[in-house]
């Protein structure tokens, strides 16, 4: 009887220290788990972190520009029946940094910009004056400065965004030729005032648009000025060059 009992007892105290590791390993294998839960929950939260965090722009990362001679017969007349004449361009630019940047060319009718950066502005009633271009629901607009003696075209690119336009009028440009391409910062009024703040207008580009047509007629852009600068005289515009570039005119594929 007593050897019963003691070989119950034995049994007993093995089921219960069974038992018992088997809820200690379960307790391991939850701590486990719910540390590698928290590991995945942190670096979640470290990459959403990163993602909101405004990165600096690297004074050395460049922005990508194309100029794509093609010659342009002024017979093609598709879709929008407006004449194309002369040499034009198939103009992509890609903006590869986080902020919003404007790219400068000369106006038309002139190859030089200003090495300083600083244009002075005529006196002429309409200074600026900007174009749109549309496609897809989206919208290509384009700055004009009259100058002095230095005037410019500019496309305002929004961060990390792109642009293209098939048919550009370059100006008297020439296969082989280079183009003077400025990626700015700010253009500043009278060297204080941004341009942005001197002006309501929104003038920054659809990221992604595509001007594909051969031709496409620009629509006058509306410019509103700043009750604030009302009184106002534009005598200079600054612009604030992050780099310079000389695109040669290549020859389209």
């Amino acid at each position: 009887m007593n050897d019963l009992k003691i070989i119950f007892l034995t049994l007993f105290v093995v089921c219960v220290n069974t038992a018992v590791g088997q809820i200690n390993n379960s307790n391991v294998e939850f701590e486990e788990l719910k540390k590698n839960a928290e590991i995945k929950e942190e670096r979640k939260r470290r990459r959403r972190l990163r993602a909101l965090t405004p990165k600096k722009t690297n004074p050395h990362q460049k922005s990508s520009i194309r100029l794509l001679y093609q010659q342009v017969s002024e017979d093609e007349q598709p879709e929008s029946k407006v004449p194309v004449k002369g040499v034009r361009v198939k103009l992509l630019i890609q903006n590869n940094h986080n902020i919003d940047m404007w790219y400068l060319m000369p106006a038309a009718h002139q190859q030089a910009l200003p090495s300083t950066g600083l244009f002075v502005a005529t006196k002429s009633e309409q200074i600026f004056s900007a174009y749109r271009y549309e496609a897809s629901n989206k919208s290509l607009i384009e700055l004009e400065f009259k100058g002095v003696e230095h005037s410019f075209r500019a496309i305002c690119v929004p961060a990390g965004g792109s642009v293209l336009m098939r048919n550009y009028a370059i100006g008297n440009y020439k296969k082989g030729g280079t183009v003077p391409f400025w990626v700015v910062k700010k253009l500043l009024i009278n060297q204080k005032v941004p341009l942005k703040k001197w002006l309501h207008s929104n003038l920054i580009s659809t990221d992604g648009v595509q001007i594909k047509q051969l031709s496409v007629p620009s629509k006058p852009y509306d410019l509103i000025l700043s009750s604030e600068y009302q009184a106002a005289e534009i005598g200079t515009v600054q612009a604030s060059i992050h780099q310079k570039f000389n695109i040669s005119v290549g020859k389209a594929p």
